[in-house]
């Protein structure tokens, strides 16, 4: 039981985690003038129900490694995300979502030894929503967050002094404005910024023919960068149902049933 508390504790940390986190900021709506100006046109840039399927990962210095698959037409998503357990050790777990009814969990030890000592099985299983703890059930089910799932519009909407340049943006990211921003850069980078995460930098790229933002980059002072990317428009594999057991209760027990 030790394990299965440490471990659900990760995943409601990792997994989708940035999406969830930025979501908890208030969007206001703007007027068309607003909307014409370099903040707007980087709220605007978030991924939508029209965006074509694409890939998303994080990549430097992130609260967690996530990457995973959003496809807005088909109501699709896969996710997964690896992290040391300090004591335990390396963890991945991956989600996968088709429609609204249609909902798969895995989890991955490393060492593999971690499986069989702790009654956790292997592999791809359907999970039952209904049956899991109120934050796993948030990465379970289909919903509009998840068409964002790193987040990169509730950072807009938090965006002081936007500058664009082409492509390019840049300005500062209020932390502080953010629900839980410790899922967005680890928790000691949070902790040494102090005041400091009220204007932490940012700089992000908009492609032009999609209007999406295809990377959203924090550089906190005197710590290592965080980016967030968005690629591979219109050219991922479909995402299709894996092959599947039914959930044991060992696995349902991890996701805080």
């Amino acid at each position: 039981m030790r394990l299965y508390r440490r471990v659900a504790g990760l995943a409601t940390v990792t997994a989708l985690s940035l999406g969830a986190a930025a979501c908890g900021v208030a969007e206001a709506a703007i007027d068309a003038a607003a909307a014409a100006t370099p903040a707007g046109k980087l709220l605007a840039a978030a991924p939508d129900q029209a965006t074509p399927a694409f890939a998303f990962a994080t990549k430097g210095d992130c609260s967690g490694s996530i990457s995973g698959v959003v496809d807005p037409a088909a109501k699709a998503a896969r996710a997964s995300a690896t992290a040391k357990v300090p004591g335990v050790g390396a963890v991945t777990m991956s989600y996968l979502l088709i429609g609204e009814d249609k909902s798969f969990f895995s989890i991955a030890f490393k060492p593999a030894s971690l499986h069989a000592a702790n009654g956790v099985p292997k592999g791809w299983h359907k999970v039952d929503p209904a049956k899991v703890g109120e934050e796993s059930r948030e990465m379970l089910v289909y919903s509009p967050e998840i068409l964002d799932p790193l987040g990169v519009g509730g950072l807009a909407s938090v965006a002081s002094g936007v500058v664009q340049d082409g492509a390019k943006y840049t300005g500062t990211i209020d932390m502080t404005r953010i629900e839980q921003a410790k899922r967005i850069l680890p928790a000691t980078t949070m902790t040494k910024l102090g005041d400091r995460a009220k204007a932490v930098p940012f700089e992000a790229i908009v492609d032009e023919a999609t209007g999406t933002t295809t990377s959203f980059t924090l550089s906190p002072p005197d710590a290592k960068s965080c980016t967030a990317v968005y690629d591979k428009f219109g050219a991922v594999k479909k995402v299709s149902a894996p092959k599947a057991k039914k959930a044991t209760a060992a696995l349902y027990r991890l996701l805080g049933a």
